[in-house]
């Protein structure tokens, strides 16, 4: 049974059955019609075979979804989560450089306020210059209703010793506070307080008011132990850091404005178990700031909230990062060794959206993020299976070191250097991924040294076995330094128009046992996939430009399969469960027929397949298509040489070029050789003439 498929991202990549027409119709799809035709694909794989260890030599990924390990079952208590408040213990009426107490368990001296008693204190009024000291051993809650608090050379709000601290915002109040640039300890050495509400205890802001905070001096709001905001109004505005809670920062509400010299909000205990995390559960939250927007030590977890966050200038501010002109990080970068440090991960100030040391985990919410650099970090892994984000990045779009999950939400990435980056990437369930990206859209890569022509990586793995994911590419589209396997799902990549990358590249083997999968791009190191599935591989003589709709006919010529790349290509790739075996098909490319072929074997092609495609560890596939070579990690051939020139010398082939700016390695008397140890690539060298190249 045929059904109409939900539209995916684009016009690129949207689809609608279209069962009849003896020939493809005109003008029947544009870059502006969303109405391209596909039959409905096993989005999850069922129609395809399960790759096995024997039959399809795959590296998996192991390792199941990440959690989170953080205990949030009780973070938010009944009164950090309610707006009221006790009846005072004392009322204190702040007047210029004065203070009257009405009450007990606070005092007075000059501009002072020192309260030492548990219990509700109402504070309204101007304090000039001045400081409200808490020293107690009890819970201490300061209703704030129009006090205006600032000090010229301390924390105005100094939370010494509480057993919990409240600072409550009244309903419709608006209060301030601001400290001064410098500030004046009692002892040299000392360096607390350092922000404008300091706090050595649990600090809880709550209340329906707002609040305006200004930290001249260094940080805005800073707590040694863990912040909680569960509702209210705050602007912060600060020199360095926004907000920093060492063991935690809650959020379960409120309307937080946050603009940072440093990090926007942040927690930064790195040694005790269970702690330096961020979590937000509701909320809106508007992060400005010069580094990262939120930073955690260990976890960043959200399950819901809105989030509005720019750091570092947005892309605006985007380091230059080192082009990838010779085939991805798997490819050829220059000769000899290629340190893929870039200069954002050397620089010492991070510029990040949303960093997280362990694990990020989004099961909700909504992002909008620029970033400078990275829009979504980990030093480990990320999880995300559930929110919106729509992000752009002058780094990576997505970057963990460790295991990128996708199970669920949607994510689009606008623009980026490279979309998506980590060791391991899997996308399944109803994961729904857009990328655009400047390089590579996919790279799952360890970040080690791939030396000039790639090298096969244990460790690393991209799979697909459900959701849907596009991917707009310069560099290469899905691109593995180990295995690449699509299993299920639905994945269009839109990927290079240079001969330098392709729109699938692996370092290992590329199967397709399901789902859809569609790669059009440049021919020159175009990779396709073996497996279960049936896969044509149609090579065009010239290329074709972009939003030509590609068509495929059956044998009764009904159009069961309709793609327009976005740009130009003379490379298309598609597996899906409706190529049959035995049958024939006819390709269009708009109303112009291109060729025939019968499903005779898993890979049919029209063309002829050049000599460069497979990439550094192709195999080579059976059926008479040229000197073609197919995915799969194969060994050199025995009889491959490095290429010579008449007189015998090594030499780049005909009409092939070293990236932009470099030279063949010379021996010591000017002859082109290749570094001691080094061989050619799996499948040759990748062209790219210079005038494709960056001049970046």
């Amino acid at each position: 049974m045929k059904q109409n498929l939900r539209k995916l991202f684009s016009a690129a990549a949207a689809f609608a059955l279209l069962a009849a027409g003896c020939t493809p119709q005109e003008n029947s799809s544009s870059a502006d019609n969303p109405t391209e035709s596909v039959s409905q694909p096993d989005r999850q794989g069922d129609g395809g075979k399960e790759p096995d260890a024997q039959n399809f030599p795959v590296t998996l990924l192991s390792a199941e979804s990440p959690a989170y390990v953080s205990d949030i079952s009780s973070i938010f208590t009944e009164r950090d989560l309610r707006n009221s408040y006790d009846e005072p213990i004392a009322v204190i009426t702040c007047s210029g450089n004065s203070a009257a107490v009405t009450g007990s368990g606070a005092s007075v001296n000059g501009s002072d306020i020192t309260i030492t008693d548990e219990g509700v204190y109402m504070i309204s009024g101007t304090l000039n210059d001045g400081q409200i000291l808490v020293n107690s051993s009890g819970k201490v809650q300061l209703v704030l209703d129009g006090a205006s608090l600032s000090c010229s050379d301390s924390a105005p709000i100094y939370v010494q010793q509480a057993k919990k601290c409240f600072l409550t915002l009244a309903e419709g109040s608006e209060n301030f506070v601001s400290d001064g640039s410098t500030y004046v300890y009692a002892q040299e050495g000392d360096n607390e307080p350092d922000a404008a509400i300091f706090s050595a205890d649990s600090l809880t802001i709550n209340g329906s008011g707002k609040l305006t905070v200004n930290g001249n001096y260094n940080e805005g709001i800073t707590c040694k132990d863990d912040i909680v905001i569960t509702s209210g109004s705050l602007h912060i505005t600060s020199v360095c850091n926004g907000i920093k809670g060492k063991d935690y920062v809650a959020i379960a509400g409120g309307d937080i404005t946050v603009e940072a010299g440093g990090d926007g909000i942040k927690s930064n205990n790195a040694t005790d178990d269970g702690r330096g995390f961020v979590y937000v559960q509701d909320g809106t939250i508007t992060v400005n700031a010069q580094e990262d927007g939120i930073q955690a030590e260990t976890e960043f977890i959200a399950a819901g909230g809105t989030f509005h966050i720019t750091s570092g200038g947005g892309i605006a501010n985007a380091v230059p990062k080192q082009k990838d002109d010779f085939g991805g990080r798997g490819g050829f970068k220059n000769w000899g060794n290629y340190d893929e440090t870039d200069t954002a991960e050397e620089n010492s100030v991070s510029i990040k959206g949303i960093k997280a040391g362990t694990l990020l985990y989004i099961s909700g919410g909504e992002f909008t993020i620029d970033a400078a650099d990275d829009t979504l970090h980990s030093n480990t892994d990320i999880c995300i299976c559930g929110g919106k984000m729509e992000m752009q990045a002058g780094g990576d779009g997505v970057h963990a070191d460790g295991l990128a999950d996708f199970t669920g939400g949607t994510l689009c990435v606008t623009q980026s250097n490279e979309g998506i980056e980590a060791a391991g990437i899997r996308v399944s369930g109803d994961a729904s991924l857009e990328v655009t990206a400047s390089d590579d859209g996919f790279n799952a890569s360890d970040g080690t040294s791939q030396g000039a022509m790639g090298t096969f990586s244990d460790g690393c793995a991209l799979e697909i076995s459900g959701g849907t994911v596009y991917v707009n590419a310069d560099g290469d589209g899905l691109d593995s330094n180990g295995d690449l396997l699509v299993s299920g799902g639905t994945v269009i990549v839109d990927g290079p128009t240079n001969s330098g990358n392709g729109a699938l590249d692996g370092n290992g083997s590329i199967y397709c046992t399901g789902g859809l999968l569609i790669a059009a791009g440049s021919s020159g190191m175009a990779e396709y996939p073996k497996g279960s599935q049936n896969t044509a591989v149609i090579t065009l003589d010239s290329m074709a430009q972009g939003n030509t709709p590609v068509t495929i006919c059956d044998a009764d010529s009904k159009e069961i399969i309709r793609h327009t790349p976005t740009k130009t290509f003379n490379s298309f790739i598609i597996s899906c469960p409706d190529l049959k075996d035995g049958e024939t098909y006819t390709v269009y490319t708009d109303s112009t027929e291109i060729g025939s072929f019968t499903v005779e074997d898993t890979i049919s092609y029209i063309g002829t397949v050049n000599g460069m495609n497979g990439g550094f560890h192709g195999g080579f596939p059976g059926g008479n298509h040229g000197n073609g070579m197919g995915g799969g990690r194969g060994e050199r051939p025995q009889d491959m040489e490095i290429p010579t020139d008449e007189n015998g010398n090594p030499s780049m082939p005909e009409g092939m070029r070293p990236p932009h700016g470099m030279e063949m390695p010379t021996d010591e008397n000017g002859n082109p050789s290749m570094p001691e140890g080094m061989q050619p690539p799996h499948g040759g060298f990748r062209d790219r003439p210079n005038d494709q190249l960056s001049e970046n």
